[in-house]
């Protein structure tokens, strides 16, 4: 019968030492002689032994586990997942964590609505972080380890960020370029810093440029026939906006139907706060402002790590977004 995976004790017993001195040889802490340290490295070498997480993380007394939660309170989990933002996010940080011997485990959105669960772990990483989020409140409460992606209003963490303050100008001045002159802002009445720094972008645009502004707060579930139905409600009105900044992929689907709908101009006359595979197809081309959720992601664990491990680094990092321009009649170029 093939024998199971090498243990600690495997080692102990076979080097004629505790499973303390074991650990203590492997990890490099502790007052050991040197020619023990040096033997039960050999006796573990020759054993082919790998250490378990919870052995290696024990001299610290930490798990070797960080939590991550979308805060996103009511919404459906598969309907969260249907945004490529979010996978990109967490899968970056699922695979930056991992290179680091850290694990990343996904709360999920029922549990983190209720109360902060039941998992030991050293730090928390909460995207599009809310005021109301009950565990962004917990987390700060409980003074733990936390990182942000995007900012958390009316509290001091460390986060990770977007250049909301340079790409929206980017992307509204793209829209002027391509003809529009009339550019609306389709978003979502989300408390999420996104929405207040895409907004607070918007208006300033229109300011410096004469152009009234036209802001339609969508309610309730972000979905495509949504955002149809209120970007219809805007085009049928006596001075109707002719392009649309959305500020999610969905709602710009929504908004790329309701111009082919009444045979208005498309080139150009859509982008969306966010890439996904949905906004380039064989019969859909929308420009888009990527705001690399991978390098997000990433950015996220190693800013939390520091937190962590109490080592200085950045507690405020931005993530510079890019224009992605396409047209209906071409592949899309990139800026």
């Amino acid at each position: 019968m093939k024998k199971s995976r090498v243990t600690i004790r495997d080692v102990a017993a076979a080097a004629g030492v505790s499973t303390t001195t074991v650990s203590a040889a492997l990890s490099g802490h502790g007052r050991l002689p040197e020619g023990t340290r040096i033997r039960v490295r050999a006796v573990a070498e020759k054993l082919q032994y790998k250490p378990s997480l919870s052995a290696q993380n024990l001299p610290s007394g930490r798990t070797g586990v960080i939590l991550a939660a979308i805060a996103s309170p009511g919404a459906a989990l598969t309907a969260t997942f249907d945004v490529d933002y979010f996978v990109q996010v967490l899968s970056s940080a699922a695979d930056a964590a991992a290179q680091r011997g850290v694990v990343l485990a996904l709360v999920p959105l029922l549990s983190a609505n209720a109360q902060h669960p039941n998992i030991p772990s050293d730090g928390v990483i909460i995207v599009d972080p809310v005021p109301e989020f009950p565990l962004l409140r917990e987390a700060v409460s409980r003074h733990l380890p936390l990182v942000t992606a995007g900012r958390a209003t009316g509290v001091d963490v460390a986060f990770v960020d977007s250049n909301f303050s340079e790409v929206v100008p980017e992307g509204l001045n793209f829209l002027r370029a391509s003809g529009a002159t009339a550019p609306a802002l389709l978003t979502s009445e989300s408390s999420a810093s996104y929405v207040h720094d895409c907004t607070t972008a918007y208006l300033a645009w229109c300011a410096d440029h004469e152009v009234s502004p036209r802001i339609c707060s969508i309610a309730g579930a972000l979905t495509e026939e949504a955002a149809r139905v209120a970007a219809t409600r805007l085009l049928a009105d006596t001075k109707p906006p002719d392009a649309f900044f959305a500020t999610l992929d969905r709602l710009a689907l929504g908004a790329y139907a309701a111009l082919r709908s009444r045979d208005l101009p498309l080139d150009g006359r859509v982008l969306s706060l966010g890439d996904s595979r949905s906004l380039e197809t064989d019969t859909v081309r929308i420009s888009a402002i990527d705001l690399s959720p991978a390098a997000i992601g990433a950015a996220c664990v190693e800013v939390l790590l520091d937190v962590i491990n109490q080592q200085a680094g950045p507690t405020e990092v931005i993530i510079p977004g890019r224009l992605i321009a396409r047209t209906t009649g071409a592949a899309g170029a990139t800026t």
